[in-house]
């Protein structure tokens, strides 16, 4: 298994970091992001992000093939939720995906199967692995001002403030920003 810094996630994430410019924070915790309780951790172990900018408002997640489909080596053993790991992790997922919204971060979503893999770790590749992680991070950036212009005038955001027909569509603190996790990876050419 390969160290953690040679890692297949720290290689996506240092690439994050080299597109937006900024190093980002790996293995965030957040008080309000846990696991859930047991008997010897009453209010459950933090989860962690894998990258998060603070100052830009985002967490990155990198997610391998356990994330999306069964995988037996990593979902045989139970966990103090009473159920198997791999409901566990998309129960986590899920809480992710609701938690870092309700506290004004967007959550991105980058899938390994986006990669050219081989040996189950990603084929290094740089200007052409820039390339799948920029259009990951546009394609969420253009998601959220979508958000934010598909709102009717007049409506208010869930902050109470209204749009009128004269705001330029800017980032909207109040817009859900959101990679959802059920999109799934590109499976398009992908040579192996």
């Amino acid at each position: 298994m390969a160290k953690r810094p040679d890692s297949d996630e720290h290689y996506v994430l240092d690439l994050c970091d080299e597109i937006l410019g900024t190093a980002g924070r790996r293995q965030a915790t957040f008080d309000w992001l846990r696991g859930d309780p047991s008997p010897s951790r009453p209010l459950g172990t933090k989860l962690p992000v894998d990258g998060h900018w603070p100052e830009l408002g985002l967490v990155i997640e990198f997610q391998e093939k356990q994330h999306t489909e069964a995988v037996p080596f990593f979902d045989r053993r139970h966990t103090v939720s009473g159920v198997g790991r791999g409901e566990q992790r998309r129960r986590y997922d899920q809480r992710k995906l609701e938690l870092i919204s309700a506290h004004g971060m967007r959550l991105v979503v980058i899938h390994k199967a986006e990669f050219t893999v081989r040996g189950n770790r990603i084929v290094r590749l740089h200007e052409r692995d820039i390339v799948i992680v920029r259009a990951r991070l546009d394609a969420a950036r253009n998601r959220f001002s979508d958000l934010r212009r598909r709102r009717p005038v007049g409506e208010a955001s869930p902050s109470g403030e209204r749009k009128d027909s004269s705001s330029t569509h800017h980032f909207d603190p109040e817009t859900p920003r959101i990679d959802p996790l059920e999109s799934e990876p590109d499976n398009g050419p992908n040579p192996q």
